[in-house]
């Protein structure tokens, strides 16, 4: 029988898994005070360590609830693949390496219109987290258990879960899955049978099929680099296309700063051969003002004098 901490803290963890980051906290601490308020402090102890899904885990645990198909389709693609790695078919490796793309990036972008819808579009770093979470999924069985328990609480690494802890990235890893990863059955039963026949292989086959499984990984490493370089080149075009808008629109200001630049110019040129003129006139003008004042100061000795003769002649 389950215990009762068990089933309060799954129940909590279904709830708060399947929201956007922004409501966690207080969706949690409503939790936590529900537990308490019953009685059940050891409940509201485990519902208080559910940690917090960074933005691309949200996404991807909402993208399990609500896009199932999606992620099973993506989680069947890395069934296919072992599968096919184990029956060394390199035509199937290679149909099944386009499939993971398209599938991948069909699924990052049902992700994407989860947070848009939601009020919050995510941006090019969260999406980038989203399709690694994707790809991990993919090539990875570990990885793919991980997304289909909806419980992530942070993104993963592309090449899988190597080397971290279960409880490092999923929320209650012994929790039943959010979504059943489909039935791999027939790939157990590949498995079974290759190891079997590589028991009875002479020593040479093993070494071709070993080769052969290095080169089927390097394929994998330099599909995986694919992705993040072309990734890159679409950042780097949209970085490009912005940044030539914004050049125009500069050069736009430019061509108008310029245009009234030539015709501030024109204008101060008519502004200088005016002050130029009137610095003329004005000159002229002192002139005939001082021969003007000059002519007065004549007339007025001339009135002087004529005025000595007329006071000098008898009455």
């Amino acid at each position: 029988m389950r215990c009762a901490v068990a089933d309060v803290t799954e129940d909590a963890a279904a709830e708060l898994y399947a929201m956007p980051p922004e409501g966690f906290t207080a969706a949690r601490a409503a939790r936590i005070d529900a537990a308490r308020r019953s009685g059940d402090r050891a409940g509201a102890s485990a519902i208080g360590r559910l940690a917090k899904p960074t933005a691309a885990a949200s996404l991807v645990n909402r993208l399990v609830r609500e896009q199932p198909d999606l992620v099973h389709a993506v989680l069947q693609i890395g069934a296919d693949l072992r599968r096919a790695q184990e029956e060394l078919d390199a035509a199937r490796l290679k149909s099944l390496g386009a499939d993971r793309r398209d599938r991948v990036s069909e699924a990052t972008e049902a992700a994407a219109a989860i947070g848009e819808a939601a009020g919050r579009r995510p941006g090019r770093p969260v999406l980038d987290e989203v399709a690694a979470t994707l790809t991990a999924a993919v090539v990875d069985e570990d990885a793919g258990a991980a997304v289909a328990s909806g419980r992530l609480i942070r993104a993963l690494p592309a090449d899988g879960l190597e080397g971290v802890a279960p409880d490092e990235v999923v929320a209650l890893p012994g929790a039943p899955a959010a979504l059943d990863p489909r039935s791999e059955k027939p790939a157990t039963t590949a498995r079974r049978a290759t190891a079997a026949a590589r028991t009875d292989a002479a020593p040479d086959d093993a070494k071709r099929r070993a080769e052969r499984r290095d080169a089927e990984r390097a394929v994998a490493d330099a599909e995986r680099t694919h992705d993040r370089a072309a990734r890159r080149q679409r950042d780097a075009e949209d970085d490009l296309a912005d940044t030539e808008r914004r050049r125009e629109e500069a050069e736009a200001k430019a061509e108008e700063l310029r245009s009234r630049l030539a015709d501030l110019r024109q204008r101060l040129d008519a502004a200088e051969d005016d002050l130029r003129r009137l610095d003329r006139e004005v000159h002229d003008r002192r002139a005939d003002e001082r021969a003007a004042r000059r002519g007065v100061e004549d007339a007025e000795d001339e009135l002087a004098r004529a005025r000595e003769r007329l006071d000098a002649l008898p009455s």
